[in-house]
């Protein structure tokens, strides 16, 4: 299976992706709402990690993605599949927004190798 086998399939069927990009804010802001006065940072600072690596893998690679389409591929911005080359970054940066406003990101284990892998 090749990767565009595989964003063939994914595009033929793309509610669980979709449904999994839109969820992951969701779900930051109800761990935001639950966590809102308690004194754990730590252990909030590992639910937010999964969090964090959860929706930037996938919207790392849709950048990485994205650039390597749009300036090496020449792919139209009108044949973008929305589902998975621009929900996942909207979704990252949405969830990384809400989380931000709750913790900052030098208390989750593991951003800055994420960071520094986002660069």
């Amino acid at each position: 299976m090749t990767l565009r086998d595989l964003f063939d399939q994914v595009s033929s069927n793309y509610w669980p992706l979709a449904l999994y990009f839109i969820l992951l804010p969701v779900i930051a802001w109800i761990v935001g709402q639950v966590a809102n006065g308690s004194r754990d940072v730590r252990f909030w600072g590992f639910v937010y990690a999964v969090l964090v690596y959860a929706v930037c893998i996938p919207g790392i690679f849709a950048v990485t993605l994205n650039i390597y389409l749009f300036l090496f591929e020449r792919q139209s911005i009108w044949q973008a599949n929305i589902i998975m080359q621009f929900l996942p970054v909207i979704s990252m940066a949405l969830t990384l927004m809400i989380i931000k406003q709750k913790i900052p990101f030098s208390m989750i284990p593991g951003f800055g190798k994420l960071s520094g892998f986002l660069t």
